[in-house]
């Protein structure tokens, strides 16, 4: 996302509602403005737009809470190489806002933290 959109994750810079690029990510998403998010100083990025939308795609469904819902890096591959396309039935949260979208794993009780491996999964 950051190559696509041509910032960092973390942007303090930026407004307060677009700091963060996947929080922006997720608005964009939902509103139906993904290509907002092309890097419009980059001329390749912008004479290849679609091609930038499609990777962000797949960002997307690498970027899912659910890490059951991701991909298999072998699958990743094959969307890069063309042979396959990118899931088109993704969750757009990105971003785990409460402690019940932690507990991936079902383990994550509100009197322990959640393990590392609950937080995120693979990725």
């Amino acid at each position: 996302m950051e190559i696509a959109s041509g910032r960092t994750n973390l942007d303090t810079s930026r407004s307060e509602e677009s700091i963060h690029l996947i929080t922006l990510l997720e608005e964009k998403v939902k509103n139906g403005h993904l290509v907002d998010l092309v890097d419009r100083n980059s001329n390749d990025m912008h004479a290849h737009e679609q091609d930038v939308i499609q990777m962000m795609k797949l960002a997307m469904w690498c970027l899912q809470i659910d890490c059951k819902r991701r991909p298999k890096m072998s699958d990743v591959v094959k969307v890069l190489e063309g042979t396959m396309d990118a899931e088109s039935n993704i969750d757009h949260n990105f971003v785990a806002t409460n402690q019940v979208n932690f507990g991936i794993a079902g383990n994550a009780t509100p009197s322990a933290p959640p393990l590392a491996s609950d937080l995120s999964g693979p990725r």
